[in-house]
């Protein structure tokens, strides 16, 4: 989990649903962008990004490798979906639902804990009905497993 703080008296505003772009350039000029859905963007003045380390993988090495008050390139929101109580936008087209079945596996979790947590915030008045399915080899291999099972647990 890496933890951005966005720039003095900024805020990232980032519409559930939606998600950033982290860029660098290689040595060789290359450049280097992945999207990315935060896990936790509600926090004034920061936001969190889950992410996987594969050997031999150029943005999780390249971040792993960011000390503490190091910058990275970063814009958004970007995505052609976003979500506000009861009602996804889906590339300008509006969806009402009152029940949304989701799907995830590995770091696919991540837009789906986004939306999970718009949900739970504005428990008072989403009454949005949520259904996760997460595929994994093991309960221990499921990304923010713990969490999730809180949610569970917390907002039967």
């Amino acid at each position: 989990l890496f933890v951005f703080q966005v720039p003095f008296g900024k805020e990232l505003n980032l519409p559930a649903g939606k998600h950033v772009q982290i860029c660098f350039t290689k040595s060789d000029g290359e450049q280097v962008l992945r999207s990315y859905t935060p896990t936790e963007s509600s926090v004034p003045g920061r936001f969190d990004v889950l992410f996987k380390v594969y050997p031999g993988g150029q943005m999780g090495n390249y971040l792993n490798k960011l000390n503490v008050g190091d910058s990275a390139y970063i814009r958004g929101p970007t995505g052609r979906l976003s979500y506000k109580p009861g009602e996804f936008s889906v590339s300008g087209r509006k969806v009402i639902c009152g029940h949304v079945l989701m799907l995830a596996g590995g770091t696919g979790i991540t837009p789906m804990a986004q939306i999970v947590k718009a949900v739970l915030r504005n428990s008072g008045r989403d009454t949005t009905k949520l259904t996760l399915i997460v595929c994994s080899s093991t309960p221990e291999d499921v990304l923010l497993y713990h969490e999730l099972v809180g949610f569970a647990e917390k907002h039967q």
